[in-house]
């Protein structure tokens, strides 16, 4: 967890972020040079009484403090999480933003929520505004439970609805599919797919996530509600496999798994995508990301 302050137009703003995955670290990128980085915590998840007990013991002098912004990025379940797993994220979550409402009482507060379109539209394409979410997997009914929680505890809010995040730098932690693809073709390994090579999905970048966020924040806009950051233009591992190949100059080699377990397509049209949210042309990006990769090697 971060604890930041923030001078927007002369005023001082509380920025509290939690998560350091694909997009809380693009996030955290985004703001480092703009925030004064006041307290940092580590949270036990599985203890997270103490992150609660911390959280109460937070001394914040709200005299020069104008408003705040609460950025949740976190969580440990997967999109096969199980029943029991969700059921413990939902616990810890529901306590750390109950200790996160009272630290921000006194203060007009904003709590943004990282959340899955994948996860909430599962198997569906084409998703427009008359879609129906159709959570059909406990990190689904996950998600769905988080975005209610926040709706019930926080007047001001925004759902961040995402869906398949890759990226071009961040390459220690969870990676994605883009990513894994590229350096196991470069190191000429095998990469086993849950799927098909005509499996549809919509793949957006975590800096474009992380700078949109922080636009906001900075600019003190009123967004609200549930906002959806797709890139409104699918696209198949057949796609990815030969934009991949063409850069590397080298064959990908592709296992695909017997279980199907996250195999369905998942596609959103422009017209459902935030009005603010710009998503930069993928070709590209994979670019970026194989002299990412040769850096990091």
């Amino acid at each position: 967890m971060l604890i930041s302050t923030l001078n927007r137009q002369g005023k001082q703003v509380l920025i509290i972020q939690l998560g350091s995955g694909l997009i809380g670290s693009a996030i955290a990128r985004s703001i480092s040079d703009r925030a004064v980085l006041r307290d940092t915590h580590k949270v036990n998840w599985a203890d997270i009484s103490v992150t609660v007990s911390w959280l109460q013991a937070l001394d914040l002098s709200t005299d020069q403090l104008h408003s705040a912004e609460v950025i949740w990025a976190a969580g440990k379940a997967g999109f096969g999480a199980t029943p029991a797993e969700t059921k413990v994220e939902i616990d810890n979550f529901t306590a750390i933003t109950q200790a996160l409402s009272v630290v921000t009482r006194d203060l007009p507060t904003r709590f943004w929520l990282m959340s899955s379109a994948g996860g909430l539209h599962e198997g569906q394409t084409c998703v427009c505004d008359e879609n129906a979410i159709n959570p059909s997997r406990p990190y689904a009914d996950l998600k769905l439970k988080q975005e209610q929680i926040i709706k019930a505890q926080y007047q001001h809010h925004v759902l961040c609805r995402i869906s398949s995040v890759y990226t071009t730098q961040n390459l220690s932690g969870r990676m994605g599919l883009i990513p894994v693809l590229m350096q196991n073709g470069i190191q000429h390994k095998v990469s086993t797919l849950v799927g098909s090579e005509s499996t549809l999905r919509d793949y957006v970048l975590d800096t474009d996530i992380g700078n949109y966020v922080v636009r906001h924040v900075l600019s003190k806009t009123d967004l609200q509600g549930i906002q959806y950051l797709v890139n409104g233009a699918p696209v198949s591992i057949r796609t990815i496999k030969g934009q991949i190949e063409q850069i590397i100059l080298k064959k990908l080699y592709i296992k695909y798994a017997s279980v199907m377990q996250n195999s369905a397509n998942i596609s959103f049209l422009k017209s459902l995508k935030s009005e603010t949210f710009t998503s930069t042309p993928m070709l590209s990006n994979i670019k970026i990301l194989y002299n990412s990769i040769l850096s990091y090697a």
